[in-house]
């Protein structure tokens, strides 16, 4: 199987459709594409028994983020993660809405 892009990942679902980071359905679309983003989120919530913590570091609070450029479709991500993904990689995403 031919490794996709992350344009061509990225496009194959509309924003907020992606899923909820740290799900199964989650880690079985990152698992082929991603696995250390996998690896850190695992062990992030294996330490501290959480799902809702940042996918890169583990802190909180970390909201949802779907992906406009970058490789993964959705994450969690504190603030300092979502600013140093923008400064070193221009990686860009846009804040989930929360549902009702």
């Amino acid at each position: 199987m031919a490794k996709r892009s992350h344009t061509q990942r990225n496009s194959c679902r509309p924003y907020g459709q992606w899923p909820v980071p740290h799900t199964p359905a989650w880690f079985a679309q990152m698992l082929p594409f991603h696995p250390p983003a996998v690896f850190f989120a695992q062990t992030h919530i294996a330490r501290t028994g959480r799902l809702d913590i940042c996918s890169v570091c583990g802190d909180t609070p970390a909201p949802i983020y779907d992906a406009v450029n970058a490789p993964h479709q959705s994450l969690r991500l504190c603030a300092d993660c979502l600013g140093i993904r923008a400064a070193l990689y221009d990686e860009r995403y846009r804040l989930r809405p929360e549902r009702a």
